[in-house]
């Protein structure tokens, strides 16, 4: 049964559903984002943006030559947000608000389809495990969803009608996006390549051509545009220069692969933390089989349903769908690659452009599967609903998934050393400067104070002042080699104190 608005609601329906989703996304926002400890990416990127003045804040951007450097963009908004509302965990997180909010209203309001289409990306954005887990990080990763929102919806568009004034306006809504995903992180360079040569592809039309010559408005903005791409491209090949990369800790490959689909799809608040994962995937998984099985099969029964229902209709694509799918394909398949040679590790993360298409394909197919049975599809919903809120709120409430506890780390060193009381930091160089627990100049002594220690060697623990408490954090990043867990057993040291991926150990 259909329902008929008035005449007056149903021309202002797309601006209420735009504010609707909006709101939507602003009271997922408030829940998902926490006050809990900066983790290591955190860390490296709020050691940036509380920097006082912009000529510090560019010194530590050089001096650091981390992926930071290859985010122009985003630590630019990172650090002018922090002047308006602080440096805390809590406001570093929240500039992910505006994003999330602003890429559900761009779907509701310039998507060219039907309104159940729109509400259905609404549900499954706001029900997403994975966008719940990097709304609550400080880093640019909404902001590649809301610049692939941008792109999603003009792409698409273009696909569908041929008006002139349409045409202009989603031909600059997917160049814009393109240049806001290529500032906010290199690491989106092959989605922005491929779903360019989409761009062109669906623009070979002879009569985009015909229209796009007629508009002298268009070319010019056109023209800035690539101005602005050229300037990044020289930027970004600058960074290259000076040694900026991403971590090199770990490499892309079949589990790590595998990882990115069970993050993607909103397993992760199902099974255990990313900490038991990285130590001992295989046995930690087993410890959470009956939730994640039954978080698969009802997946997996949804999906297949789906397929069913738009096999049973017969649907046909159009080409230049099929070819955005295409470039997406593509831009996955190039990314773990260069993540398997470079190397570097890719995981769920990296393939954030990606996820608004597919929540977009999947808000398509259920409103297909709806108009063929209303019934079925609302119990299929509903489940896969119930499940995704599921890992959602485990995410946010469950013990096991919170973040590495920095803080509460440098605190209890804070508290407990004494003047003269040597301390190994070893763990994360910027979180630390940024909890204070590290000397905030380079010219400090080291002998009172904490001295950071990475993967090193019996013989370097030798040479330096033997320590009185040492912080020990990921084994795999930090004592790669055993040498710190070594000396704590030849010096007996004991363990005083417990937080989320870290030991602190004294010497008796």
């Amino acid at each position: 049964m259909n329902v008929t608005f008035p005449k007056s609601i149903d021309r202002h329906y797309p601006l209420i559903l735009s504010f609707l989703g909006a709101f939507s996304a602003f009271v997922v926002s408030l829940f998902a984002i926490s006050g809990q400890s900066l983790w290591i990416d955190e860390g490296n990127s709020a050691l940036k943006a509380v920097a006082p003045t912009w000529a510090e804040f560019s010194a530590r951007m050089l001096q650091y030559r981390g992926s930071d450097l290859q985010m122009p963009g985003y630590m630019t908004l990172l650090w002018l947000w922090q002047k308006a509302w602080g440096p805390s965990e809590l406001a570093l997180r929240s500039l992910n608000i505006p994003f999330f909010c602003l890429a559900v209203f761009v779907v509701c309001i310039a998507l060219k389809s039907s309104r159940k289409v729109k509400v259905l990306f609404v549900i499954f954005s706001c029900s997403s495990p994975f966008l719940w887990a990097y709304l609550d990080e400080a880093r640019p990763y909404m902001m590649q969803f809301f610049s692939s929102c941008l792109v999603a919806v003009g792409l698409l568009n273009l696909c569908l009608c041929t008006q002139i004034s349409f045409v202009m306006r989603n031909l600059l809504l997917t160049v814009a996006g393109m240049l806001i995903l290529l500032s906010s992180s290199l690491s989106t360079v092959f989605f922005v390549f491929f779903l360019g040569l989409a761009l062109i592809s669906i623009l070979s039309h002879s009569a985009y051509l015909h229209l796009i010559s007629r508009q002298i408005l268009t070319q010019i903005s056109l023209l800035v545009f690539l101005l602005l791409g050229v300037f990044l491209g020289i930027y970004f090949y600058w960074t290259l220069s000076v040694g900026a990369k991403a971590s090199n800790v770990g490499h892309t490959t079949l589990f790590s692969s595998f990882f990115c689909i069970y993050e993607l799809f909103g397993f992760l608040g199902h099974g255990p933390s990313r900490a038991d994962l990285r130590v001992s995937p295989l046995v930690f998984l087993q410890t959470f089989v009956w939730p994640l099985s039954s978080y698969a099969v009802s997946l997996s029964i949804f999906f297949i349903f789906l397929i069913w229902k738009a096999v049973g209709r017969k649907c046909r694509f159009d080409r230049r769908v099929l070819i955005i799918c295409a470039a997406l394909l593509l831009s996955v398949i190039s990314l773990l690659l260069v993540g398997i040679f470079a190397p570097f590790r890719v995981t769920g993360r990296h393939l954030m452009p990606v996820f608004p298409f597919f929540l977009l394909g999947l808000a398509f197919l259920t409103a297909r599967a709806f108009h063929q049975s209303r019934s079925l599809s609302i119990v299929f919903l509903f489940v896969y609903f119930v499940f995704a809120s599921t890992s959602c709120f485990s995410l946010r409430l469950a013990f096991r998934h919170s973040k590495d506890d920095y803080r509460s780390a440098a605190q209890w060193l804070l508290k407990h050393t004494e003047p003269g009381d040597v301390v190994w930091w070893a763990a994360d160089f910027a979180s630390g400067r940024y909890y204070k627990i590290l000397p905030q100049h380079s010219s400090t002594t080291l002998l009172n104070s904490p001295l950071h220690i990475m993967n090193p060697d019996l013989s370097y623990l030798r040479s330096v002042p033997p320590a009185k408490f040492i912080a020990l954090s990921k084994l795999d990043v930090y004592d790669a080699n055993g040498a710190i867990q070594q000396w704590l057993k030849t010096n007996s040291f004991q363990q005083v104190a417990s937080f989320q991926s870290f030991t602190i150990w004294a010497h008796p």
